[in-house]
């Protein structure tokens, strides 16, 4: 048994030493069960798409190339998951761009916006 808050946390974001940072962090504060990391946010949309996995938390970076947050976002909604199937998204990015922030926040499947690096702290606040 377990004693992680979440089953399954999946990661994206196009920084390999980033996702190797926070995959550590998730891990070492037993976050989740088990980490899925992906560099391509159009791979892990396929992926969200047919069902390869369900994520509790999605941590996803603003600013990637082929497909950015927004586009993102945008897509997602298009996949009508199942309802029960709602993962809380949380845009983790190193951009001050206030543009980002309020545009991401529209988002009604963005849960907060947080700023890079992922700490014990911030993960923390999550799981209350």
């Amino acid at each position: 048994m377990s004693n992680a808050k979440y089953q399954l946390c999946l990661l994206i974001d196009d920084n390999y030493i980033d996702n190797m940072i926070n995959r550590k962090i998730i891990e070492n504060e037993f976050f989740a069960d088990k980490v899925v990391v992906k560099e391509s946010a159009e791979e892990a949309l396929m992926e969200l798409k047919n069902g390869q996995y369900q994520p509790d938390v999605i941590f996803l970076d603003v600013r990637m190339p082929q497909m950015n947050a927004f586009e993102f976002l945008k897509e997602y909604e298009k996949l009508k998951l199942d309802i029960q199937f709602k993962p809380m998204i949380y845009i983790l990015t190193s951009s001050l761009d206030p543009f980002d922030h309020r545009k991401v926040m529209e988002s009604p499947y963005v849960t907060q916006f947080l700023y890079k690096p992922l700490t014990h702290r911030k993960l923390e606040e999550i799981n209350l």
